[in-house]
């Protein structure tokens, strides 16, 4: 998936990476932020965000990752959106994958 200059396409700017590193079937609960939130200011922003996985692993949005959460693997992309400060659940499945998650202004 190409990620367009800014202004050119439909991903208008980036707010930097997160990464995740999975144990195997262990959840790992990560919180996602916002770079612009400021809860004096507004509190509800939302993220979007492209991940991606170095192997097997599960998913869950403001969840616990287990063996029924979303299935990821190395060739797939997921986009999501969750509001800043939410949690991304991330569980190894037999192995301890990286999960890599990019934040973008779409």
């Amino acid at each position: 998936m190409a990620i367009f200059g800014k202004f050119a396409g439909p991903i208008k700017d980036t707010l930097g990476k997160q990464t995740i590193t999975c144990i195997s079937n262990t959840n790992v609960a990560t919180t996602i932020t916002h770079t612009d939130d400021n809860s004096a200011i507004d509190s509800s922003k939302l993220v979007t965000m492209v991940i991606t996985s170095s192997g097997n692993a599960t998913l869950e949005i403001n969840g616990v990752a287990d063996a029924n959460s979303l299935a990821i693997t190395s060739s797939d992309t997921v986009i999501a959106r969750i509001q800043s400060g939410g949690t991304l659940g991330a569980r190894g499945t037999a192995s301890t994958p990286t999960i890599t998650i990019h934040k973008v202004v779409c």
